[in-house]
């Protein structure tokens, strides 16, 4: 049997996650950074399977833990940008069509540029594991040379130090829940900008101070207009790479996210459908267990 952390234990492991926080922001060698792909990809993957991260990436954003932005680029893509991929960060097909591929400009730019470098992102084993897939496809399906790449830079999560700051304790897995980066507005640079603020947020707090618990998924108001048919197609598809297939678990799962009773998912509003892709993407076992 699990046991959840006591207070005292807590208030450690925040003071901990501070403490770290404080560390990155002082090191000159920290850098953020976080990457857009062109299309969506089954994370419930394992990590040694080659084809987890088997995903372009579309856009690159990196700056210094003083908060100056250093690289900031549209990357092109041999195939085009998914409709749900652009329904979450925005970024058209035509946005990227004439951008320089990830080998004919970022994996030089890269290279120079983390070189020697603290690496910091929010979820980085997502962004880490698409962009050695990129460096490995320069290097002619090389995944040995993009490891090696990989490694002039040291790289760090932090989600799980914020996670733990945070303190939400999850009884199912027995360790604090994995938060979803507040404020995420799925653009590159904007998201190194999100979790720069996270840092400070944590590095100016007081250890015995408890931050308030995240709403989860708080119910949208009826009056907000139907979800798209976009929407309603990526819930679908997230509910099937998931193995919800059935229509009463499907609608099981729609109703204990959005906490109403859900019939069908062309009945869910805008809202709530980006409260069920959030969630179904964040943390699947919680909602479909």
């Amino acid at each position: 049997m699990i046991v959840a952390k006591s207070d005292d234990e807590r208030y450690k492991d925040r003071l901990e996650a501070i403490e770290w926080a404080r560390e990155v922001l002082a090191d000159p060698a920290t850098v953020i950074l976080d990457v857009e792909t062109a299309a969506f990809h089954d994370t419930d993957l394992p990590d040694d399977d080659p084809a987890k991260y088997d995903v372009e990436i579309c856009e690159i954003g990196v700056v210094s833990a003083g908060g100056g932005a250093l690289y900031d680029t549209l990357v092109g893509t041999a195939c085009a940008i998914s409709p749900e991929a652009t329904a979450v960060h925005g970024i058209h097909p035509l946005a990227v069509e004439s951008a320089e591929a990830f080998h004919e400009r970022a994996y030089a730019d890269l290279a120079a540029l983390l070189d020697g470098r603290r690496v910091l992102g929010y979820n980085i084993s997502f962004d880490r594991g698409v962009l050695k897939q990129a460096v490995a496809y320069s290097n002619g399906g090389d995944l040995a040379a993009a490891e090696r790449w990989m490694a002039r830079a040291r790289w760090e999560d932090v989600m799980l130090p914020y996670s733990q700051w945070i303190g939400e304790w999850d009884e199912t897995r027995g360790e604090y829940r994995w938060q979803k980066q507040p404020g995420s507005g799925h653009r590159a640079l904007a998201d190194t900008y999100t979790t720069l603020g996270l840092l400070h947020t944590m590095a100016k707090a007081d250890p015995a101070w408890q931050p308030p618990l995240p709403g989860r998924r708080p119910r949208a108001r009826t009056a907000s207009q139907p979800a798209s048919d976009k929407q309603v197609k990526f819930v679908n598809s997230l509910l099937s790479r998931h193995g919800v297939t059935k229509g009463e678990d499907r609608y099981r799962v729609l109703s204990k996210i959005v906490e109403r009773p859900i019939a069908s998912s062309t009945e869910l509003t805008s809202p709530e459908a980006s409260s069920v892709i959030d969630a179904l993407k964040d943390d699947p076992q919680r909602w479909i267990a």
